[in-house]
């Protein structure tokens, strides 16, 4: 939503923080399955809707997945 770019623009280091948080915080065992994946998809969207007033984030995707 166009409204909620100006918030998520002014909150970036507040939601990158939350992702990388969120990241390091799971397993290969916990995010190695798709349940898992989808899991760790719902976990970071909740999180960062914590911090949007003005408006929610409907999904979240992953573009690139490397486990070290």
């Amino acid at each position: 939503d166009e409204k909620v770019a100006p918030e998520m623009e002014k909150r970036l280091p507040q939601l990158k923080d939350t992702i990388l948080t969120t990241l390091c915080s799971k397993t290969y065992e916990e995010i190695g399955t798709l349940e898992g994946k989808m899991q760790l998809r719902m976990e970071i969207m909740a999180r960062l809707n914590q911090h949007l007033k003005t408006g929610k984030i409907k999904n979240i995707y992953f573009t690139e997945f490397i486990v070290q």
